[in-house]
């Protein structure tokens, strides 16, 4: 690679660092706003809690002061077969919301990886060393765990918490996500061992220096 277009993939790799700095930023004070929100949640009495089962989700709702309110909505085939009644408001409120703090901290973490691969690209003189393979596998692993892993846990949590029905509805479990998921991990793995090689050709290089 020639030294004008190393500084141009340098210069590029510097710009998408500072996006992916921002997004970082951004997820954590999700999380954080998301944690505080989540352990408030939990010791509010049940009674402020309420469900409604719509048309196409439910909607649960925490009734703050006055006529102000806090909702999350559930997808409506998460709990498909319950009325309103048979659903612990509390109790699926506080499942969507450990669900997304999982969601978000697997984001953050990925986010986080990426920044400092790009950060390394920007600044290092050579891109290929051992932590920037480990930075991208760690990418990857990231990538496909959350992809096989997230609507498999949402609906064990679920059906733990909330449902108390206690069979597995792979119809909750988006096949298609999971493989195009595992496909995209296996292919971005398949680009840390390519550093991985440019790391041993890095060091044969700096070894006939």
């Amino acid at each position: 690679m020639s030294r004008d277009n190393l500084e141009s993939l340098q210069k590029r790799a510097g710009s998408i660092h500072i996006v992916m700095e921002i997004i970082f930023v951004i997820g954590a004070i999700i999380f954080v706003a998301a944690m505080i929100g989540f352990i408030y949640f939990f010791f509010a009495p049940q009674d402020k809690f309420n469900v409604v089962k719509g048309t196409i989700d439910w909607s649960i709702t925490y009734r703050l002061t006055g006529s102000s309110s806090f909702f999350i909505n559930m997808p409506l085939n998460i709990l498909q077969p319950l009325e309103n009644s048979m659903v612990v408001a509390k109790h699926a409120f506080l499942t969507s919301m450990f669900l997304l703090l999982v969601k978000v901290s697997l984001i953050i973490y990925g986010v986080k990886q990426a920044a400092d691969f790009l950060n390394s690209i920007a600044n290092d003189k050579a891109p290929y060393v051992i932590r920037n393979v480990k930075r991208i596998k760690k990418i990857a692993y990231v990538l496909i765990f959350y992809s096989v892993a997230v609507d498999i846990l949402s609906c064990l949590l679920y059906l733990i918490f909330v449902t108390k029905i206690f069979t597995l509805d792979l119809a909750n479990v988006h096949l298609s996500g999971i493989l195009s998921g595992v496909l995209s991990g296996g292919f971005i793995l398949v680009i840390a061992d390519l550093f991985k090689y440019g790391v041993f050709l890095q060091d044969e290089f700096n070894a006939k220096l």
